[in-house]
């Protein structure tokens, strides 16, 4: 049942309402119309009875009777929340238009299904749950893209069930590959992984007995990603059979890659696909392959038996400054394996004292429990994980007696710390630990998509709702991806930031309207920021969601707010603090920078460069020198062509008067 309003009063119970006796819940009949018979209409509970005639009313009842709420709990306030929160909504929506997973998903679901795929993935994203249970608790203080806050579980099971198809699912693969390709991500390395989900629905299709990673011997569902190792980007994903073997469906998902244009580098596995099948199959396709070993596996225990006292801590086999020490050799990875495989086998010295010291720890603390045990005189019983490394002796007296195998404990104190990587080709210990190093972005991808998953069991019955799910859980590994890639450029916790976001809100005002309270932290702005939203950009959002209660006209198709570019005055923008590189900086930035107005010193102008040009190519002469002084015979110009003045005589000329008499007149 969703949250029961109890911190509210008690409210009369619909007409149409009836009390289950057992636990008290009330609920009516869907359609309540009175047209269908009972028991061919769905029950809703509608809340928990206080009383014979009373009720405490829940989720169900304030979306589905708003009336009524309005009625006994007045206004609109059961449909306008106080308080939402818009942080998580801005951030998915710059994401999602930035990297255009919202355009791909409205062109094959719509807006109305695209909307809800991405308000789950939002609540998958911020609370690493997959309980359809608490969606709609979760989310009714969220801004969300869908126009309906009211979303309860029973509505998100026909959304998977129903509303999306796998050929659907197939053709958002499909375009979303073509978008990763946009993205340039045409030629890289591949990091696969996969697993399986307990699923005893017997309408489930794709639920047939496999190997079951609960260990349990029910019918399970396999699925498998691919995602570019380089930068984590999830690319495709394929759920099939829990029978199918794993070649298979590596198969089936490089071929999805090669179709849309892009070109696989190499594959890399971890130890979980280390099997002759899925490297047989890796090797057919001419693909080169980074796998992790198995501590059982032929290429590892070979290896490391043969060189583990040889690489130990040993500086002349040391990878790199984490104080990780290694050597690569040619050698079957399994006994009936290509003999041109190269297995490289590792020692990282801080985690193998770690584990040894943990290993020495349970040994030691279960010989002082076995101890105390025989004491009592009882029969020693060692953890089973642990026997191996124990010897129980009964003496003649009934006694026990505990004693180390120490040859036995020796030899696995020292292989701790040890790994075997196995390659299709010569990459050298260095490269083949970076190659595999790249995986680190996906995992976190993996275990994401598998906590959304159930972690080992599929909660979602029929096929089309199992394809369903692993397709949102695909979309919010999406999103989740360009949030953590950001967040590691960035310096900050992903988990952190999400939060900080999410504490970003709106309230509403007394004029229905909602106002954004800019309570962005200096993180989160530089969050927003990488996908260019501004908490100026909060303001249009209130005033959307605004909109929304208020306006009856309403666009589903959720727009990122654009940013108006300032219009540039006429005229040559002001020099600013001398940060300018002129036209010689940026083609010779060698070239001294000029200090002074004007030609710098020694410059000749075009006119000169050209007369010089013309002058060695012989076109013209050049004056001959005149040598100093007046040519022979020359005369002064004459200063003018006028006839000369005569000289005035001194004295004031006779008849003239001074200024001011002249003024007078």
């Amino acid at each position: 049942m969703s949250h029961i309003y109890r911190e509210k009063r008690e409210i009369p119970i619909p007409e149409n309402g009836y009390i289950n006796k057992h636990d008290g819940r009330v609920f009516v009949f869907l359609p309540s119309d009175g047209n269908a018979k009972k028991r061919d209409c769905k029950r809703m509970n509608i809340g928990k009875a206080a009383t014979e005639k009373t009720m405490y009313a829940n989720e169900n009842f304030r979306f589905y009777f708003p009336e009524l709420w309005e009625k006994y709990y007045g206004g609109s306030a059961g449909k306008m929340k106080y308080v939402l929160h818009p942080g998580m909504y801005a951030l998915t929506l710059g994401i999602c238009h930035q990297n255009g997973l919202y355009a791909r998903l409205l062109d094959v679901f719509g807006p109305a299904d695209a909307n809800l795929m991405i308000d789950y993935a939002m609540y998958s994203i911020m609370d690493h749950s997959n309980v359809s249970l608490g969606y709609s608790d979760r989310m009714s203080s969220e801004v969300m893209f869908s126009h309906n806050w009211a979303c309860s579980d029973s509505k998100l099971s026909e959304f998977f069930g129903r509303k999306i198809t796998e050929e659907q699912s197939y053709d958002f693969r499909s375009k979303w590959l073509d978008e990763c390709v946009k993205r340039n991500v045409t030629n890289a390395w591949i990091s696969i992984d996969g697993s399986n989900n307990d699923c005893v629905s017997q309408s489930c299709a794709l639920a047939i007995e496999g190997e079951a990673k609960s260990g349990k011997n029910i019918p399970v569902v396999s699925y498998m990603y691919a995602v570019c190792a380089e930068t984590g980007l999830p690319l495709t994903f394929d759920v099939y059979h829990g029978s199918s073997v794993d070649s298979k469906a590596f198969h089936k998902v490089i071929e999805l890659l090669n179709g849309h244009g892009i070109t696989v580098k190499g594959i890399i596995i971890d130890r979980g696909f280390a099997a002759e099948d899925v490297l047989d199959h890796i090797r057919s396709m001419n693909l080169p392959f980074v796998v992790m070993l198995k501590s059982d596996c032929y290429g590892y225990t070979d290896m490391v038996e043969k060189h583990w006292q040889e690489i130990k801590a040993r500086v002349d086999h040391l990878v790199n400054e984490n104080a990780l020490f290694g050597m690569s050799e040619q050698h079957r990875i399994f006994k009936k394996s290509s003999p041109n495989d190269f297995v490289n086998v590792f020692y990282d010295m801080t985690n193998g004292c770690a584990r040894a010291a943990v290993l020495i720890s349970k040994v030691v603390k279960a010989k002082k429990e076995m101890d105390a045990a025989a004491e009592r005189g009882e029969k020693p019983a060692p953890p089973a994980q642990l026997r191996k490394y124990f010897r129980i002796a009964q003496n003649p007296d009934g006694t026990f007696d505990v004693v180390y195998d120490n040859s036995i404990w020796q030899n696995d104190v020292d292989r701790k710390g040890f790994s075997a990587i196995g390659t299709s080709h010569d990459f050298g210990v260095e490269e083949t630990d970076r190659i595999y190093s790249l995986r680190s972005s996906s995992e976190i991808q993996y275990s994401y998509i598998k906590t959304q998953l159930g972690s080992s069991v599929t909660r979602v019955h029929p096929t089309d709702s199992v394809i369903s799910k692993f397709l949102v859980c695909f979309v919010s590994s999406i999103i989740r991806n360009e949030i953590q890639q950001n967040c590691k450029k960035l310096g900050l916790s992903t988990n952190s930031a999400i939060r900080e976001i999410d504490r970003i809100e709106m309230l509403l005002q007394q004029n229905r309207n909602y106002i954004a309270i800019h309570n962005e932290t200096t993180r989160a702005k530089l969050l927003l920021a990488r996908f260019d939203i501004l908490p100026g950009d909060f303001d249009i959002i209130a005033a959307e969601v605004t909109s929304r209660f208020t306006s009856s006209m309403e666009s589903l198709e959720r727009k990122k707010p654009q940013h108006t570019v300032t219009k540039r005055e006429p005229g040559r923008p002001k020099k600013n603090s001398g940060n300018e590189t002129t036209d010689t900086e940026k083609t010779d930035p060698a070239a001294p920078k000029q200090k002074t107005r004007g030609r710098p010193k020694g410059s000749r102008n075009k006119k000169t460069l050209e007369r010089e040009r013309l002058i060695a190519e012989g076109k013209i002469k050049l004056p001959e020198k005149r040598s100093p002084g007046r040519p022979k015979g020359s005369k002064n110009k004459p200063k003018t062509d006028q006839p000369p003045k005569e000289k005035r005589s001194p004295g004031r000329p006779k008849g003239s008067k001074n200024k001011i008499y002249a003024w007078m007149g």
